[in-house]
């Protein structure tokens, strides 16, 4: 697992990037997940979920509905930590 600190310069632009998306169900969804799980990433995983932040919304979306992007080669972990997380919200909504 990673720790990492708050005053950590490249967790805070991972954190903004995913908070500020241009979407309220990208917000919720990929800003919520930061919230709540960036510091449970393995080491790959934060750098995937960097990587993934520079995609559009329509794109990460789609990748996490298991539609094929060759754009989007990260790791299985980090998608089925995501896609666990948007089906919690769902539940809750």
């Amino acid at each position: 697992m990673t720790m990492v600190s708050s005053a950590d310069p490249t967790l805070k632009a991972i954190l903004y990037r995913a908070n500020y998306r241009g979407s309220k169900e990208a917000d919720i969804i990929i800003g919520g997940f930061a919230k709540e799980k960036v510091c449970d990433l393995a080491d790959q995983e934060l750098r995937d979920f960097a990587i993934l932040l520079t995609y559009d919304d329509t794109v990460i979306f789609s990748w996490l509905d298991g539609l094929p992007f060759e754009k989007i080669v990260l790791s299985d972990s980090l998608r089925q930590k995501l896609c666990d997380y948007r089906e919690t919200l769902g539940k809750s909504l």
